[in-house]
């Protein structure tokens, strides 16, 4: 059986200017590339499949959970929902789907990004001091070529058409039918991973310019479904973060506009990014007091106008 760890780890990053060059390798018009990123290093593993893992014996029927967690989540959401989120088509499993991952249900979506500096930062947040953190690199564009060949080939019922143009178009508009005949219908004759977006975004969705990776064969592993394509040992990839540069990372990407208080709008997100924030903000603001730069201050957090004024205006 394949390893997880044949998925190719193209660099270990220990610099603000390295993570740059990687974002200019990877973000350009030849090729569309999407990121995630992860505290540490760990198979490529959907929140369903950690769900069922869970489990006493690990053994549930994965399918059967799945539908049990989709019908329960559809039935009872409006009781607590606002009106803008009870606007979903009842057929629409993608939406339900999305919504539920964006709530925090287990689904087989895997959440990526268009952004490298997003996935930085959800890799460098939650990590700790003894482990590198994780950017996985996908290219959207090598999934792309497989899944509309696989349209184009694959004979699969839809609105009375087959497949080819007509099922790409139904896919591309996000027609329920689309969804339900390569991804939900369990005898699908699709296989591989499929990128997909609801047709209306959610706001975190939306500022976190997200997408989902969502794998056909949902009894296979995630990792597994990538597989199921020619080519993964180069459109798979993994980029590593030095634990010791978190917090001179995050400071960059803070100021770039990325942190969870801007990323999870609302107070929860802004009390909840403090935890990383506010650590490495600190130790910028001691290295620059320590240099000159700024007006040390002391353990009350009252600034030393007159050590200042001795050491660095005379």
């Amino acid at each position: 059986m394949p390893q997880e760890e044949d998925f190719k780890t193209i660099s270990t990053i220990g610099t603000w200017e390295q993570l740059v060059e990687i974002e200019n390798r990877y973000t350009n018009p030849s090729e569309e590339w999407v990121f995630r990123g992860d505290s540490c290093e760990r198979p490529l593993h959907s929140t369903l499949e950690r769900l069922r893992k869970s489990q006493v014996d690990g053994s549930s029927n994965i399918r059967k959970l799945e539908r049990e967690l989709f019908g329960d989540f559809r039935r009872s959401f409006r009781i607590h929902a606002s009106t803008q989120e009870t606007q979903a088509k009842e057929d629409d499993v993608l939406y339900w789907l999305s919504l539920m991952r964006h709530l925090g249900t287990p689904t087989r979506f895997l959440d990526f990004t268009y952004s490298l500096f997003i996935a930085a930062f959800f890799a460098l947040e939650k990590q700790k001091q003894s482990h590198a953190a994780v950017i996985w690199l996908v290219s959207k564009t090598w999934l792309t070529k497989h899944n509309v060949k696989a349209m184009f080939e694959t004979r699969s019922e839809i609105n009375g058409e087959l497949s080819g143009e007509a099922l790409c178009k139904s896919w591309g508009h996000r027609e329920p039918a689309a969804f339900d005949a390569i991804i939900w219908n369990a005898s699908s004759p699709f296989k591989g991973v499929f990128p997909v977006n609801p047709l209306a975004y959610h706001q975190r969705l939306h500022l976190q310019q997200g997408l989902f990776l969502c794998p056909v064969n949902v009894e296979k592993s995630f990792s597994d479904n990538l597989r199921a394509y020619d080519g993964h040992s180069d459109k798979v990839l993994k980029l590593l973060i030095r634990p010791d540069r978190r917090n001179q990372i995050l400071l960059k990407l803070h100021r770039a506009g990325t942190n969870r208080e801007l990323l999870f709008p609302g107070l929860d997100g802004f009390a909840q990014g403090l935890e990383s924030k506010t650590p490495a903000i600190h130790s910028n603001l001691e290295e620059l007091s320590a240099n000159g730069a700024r007006v040390k201050a002391d353990d009350t957090g009252e600034f030393l106008w007159s050590e200042y004024y001795k050491n660095y205006c005379l």
